[in-house]
């Protein structure tokens, strides 16, 4: 029998000032939230070869209601909550956000999509006629 255990966004605990804030993996409610953000930083990341400071500027200059969004939907905290704080704020936040959804993306995600790529393609035989 197959299993999945873990169903609900797992958090985990920043501090933010004098504030606790949990910053959980998306949700599939967040996925078209997130989606662009994570389209434009992996065109940004090839655009700039690899380089992750140019591509922090690129995004957070032509994206930063993207980046907001976001940080929103993993850690509960309204847009207009975030948009008052200074820009180290903002980095420790997206860091965390990205810390936390791209270890969970990689260990859980990546290698169930790669299994739902290889059944598609038992089953459907695609590149045979």
């Amino acid at each position: 029998m197959k299993e999945l255990l873990d169903i609900m966004p797992v958090g985990v605990e920043i501090k933010l000032g004098d504030k606790i804030v949990e910053v959980k993996d998306f949700a599939i409610q967040d996925i078209p939230k997130v989606t662009s953000i994570a389209l434009k930083a992996q065109e940004s990341l090839e655009k700039h070869k690899g380089s992750v400071p140019m591509t922090v500027t690129d995004i957070l200059s032509k994206d930063l209601d993207g980046v907001l969004t976001a940080i929103s939907a993993s850690t509960g905290l309204k847009i207009n909550e975030i948009k008052p704080m200074n820009t180290a704020a903002l980095i420790f936040l997206a860091t965390s956000v990205v810390e936390v959804n791209y270890d969970f993306f990689m260990a859980n995600i990546t290698p169930m999509v790669e299994s739902l790529a290889k059944v598609m393609e038992q089953k459907t035989k695609v590149g045979q006629k």
